[in-house]
């Protein structure tokens, strides 16, 4: 029933020639095609990624993706093939809406060899007001995402040690994001106990201090910098003061 399997989210449109303009035909039997461009829509810009076009390697499509426009999020602007899907049995999680995407892309990642760029922008990609990806996640559907994660990150740290980009990205941007918004949805929970709360801290806590090397930067906005550092540092009664100074 067809060797590749793409993904259009439901509030996106395609080009006419969108498939197409994987161009499976003339460079066949890759892994993974990309394109690497998109225009968002109503405001019609147009946003490319920073991977090179043609035939690239699996690390330069992960480096080329990542970071400005953040591609690799997404599991729309690909084409896998199927066969690798089932091999290894790549699905998305069962009931995860935060991280789904990536985490769906770099279990793909780890399997494959050889990855073909378009430089295409026929994916129209449109941001609803009442989207998915809108809503406040529950702070445990987003902290199951993080330790999934942090197993594709470990995996990545190890393959490409020397790559700072792929390992900042994954680092700052996905999990000390991912716990600062679990830090903030619970410290403005009432109807979560402090000794849960105390809990959960704690085990963010464990997450990050075993994922991030202590050679690794995270470099985040002020502001995030220093309520990660207050989280990994203070007390309970000191997070409590800093939620509570808004």
């Amino acid at each position: 029933m067809g060797e590749w399997i793409v993904f259009i989210d439901s509030d996106d449109v395609i080009g006419a020639d969108y498939l197409r303009n994987f161009n499976i035909d003339e460079y066949p039997n890759k892994d993974l095609y990309l394109i690497k461009g998109f225009e968002k829509g109503g405001d019609k810009k147009i946003f490319f990624s920073n991977a090179p076009t043609d035939l690239i390697t699996v690390e330069d499509a992960i480096t080329g993706l990542i970071g400005v426009n953040g591609l690799c999020l997404a599991v729309w602007g690909k084409m896998f093939k199927k066969t690798i899907l089932n091999k290894y049995k790549i699905r998305f999680v069962d009931k995860l809406s935060f991280c789904e995407d990536l985490i769906f892309c770099f279990n793909y990642f780890k399997h494959i060899n050889t990855v073909y760029v378009s430089d295409d922008c026929s994916y129209y990609y449109r941001q609803i007001e009442n989207s998915l990806s809108n809503k406040i996640i529950d702070y445990r559907t987003v902290y199951k995402a993080l330790k999934l994660h942090s197993i594709d990150y470990i995996y990545f740290q190890e393959r490409y040690s020397d790559n700072f980009i792929i390992n900042n990205y994954f680092a700052s941007f996905i999990l000390a994001s991912g716990v600062l918004r679990i830090i903030e949805q619970i410290m403005n929970e009432v109807s979560i106990s402090v000794k849960e709360k105390k809990k959960i801290i704690a085990d963010c806590r464990k997450l990050i201090k075993q994922v991030v090397s202590p050679s690794k930067y995270i470099k985040l906005p002020i502001k995030q910098e220093i309520k990660l550092f207050a989280i990994m540092h203070l007390p309970y009664s000191g997070l409590e003061l800093l939620y509570k100074m808004k």
